[in-house]
């Protein structure tokens, strides 16, 4: 491929961005405004809600957001009421982060909304424009992973 036709996409793609990004952001529910909830903290949330309990280094792995800035995501969910830190009954050394009874009702709530926002845009899309864009995104994904281990 030459280097003007990756310039092209390179431009499509890049101009796409805050489109998807404000998408996401406007989609969100609003049933919860004291809690302000960001969209690193929603990730850690719904990491909680579908994990359970779970130590840092697994919060870590599974959304992504490196361990000193997870730190402080968990810190201000403890502020705001929604998650708490447990120790393992198992091994008094380990530490582990849980949903209180209200984080697990606002994690459920943006889990359901996400859900739906993500079937309202599918269901827009014809059957093979849907099996396109989902195996682009996963490919997208995939490759983005590669690149940040």
């Amino acid at each position: 491929m030459t280097n003007k036709k990756i310039n092209n996409y390179t431009t499509r793609l890049e101009k796409s961005l805050p489109n998807l990004v404000r998408g996401i952001k406007f989609s969100r529910p609003q049933n919860y405004p004291e809690a302000k909830i960001n969209i690193t903290q929603e990730m850690a949330l719904i990491a909680l809600l579908m994990n359970g309990s779970s130590m840092m280094s697994d919060l870590v792995r599974e959304t992504r957001i490196n361990h000193t800035a997870l730190t402080g995501v968990i810190d201000g969910l403890i502020n705001k009421g929604l998650v708490r830190r447990e120790r393992s009954l198992g091994d008094r050394r380990v530490v582990l982060a849980e949903l209180t009874i209200k984080g697990r009702k606002v994690a459920n709530t943006l889990y359901l909304n996400r859900r739906e926002c993500i079937e309202n845009v599918i269901s827009i899309l014809k059957a093979d424009e849907r099996e396109i864009v989902i195996s682009g995104f996963e490919r997208l994904v995939g490759i983005l992973s590669q690149q940040t281990k």
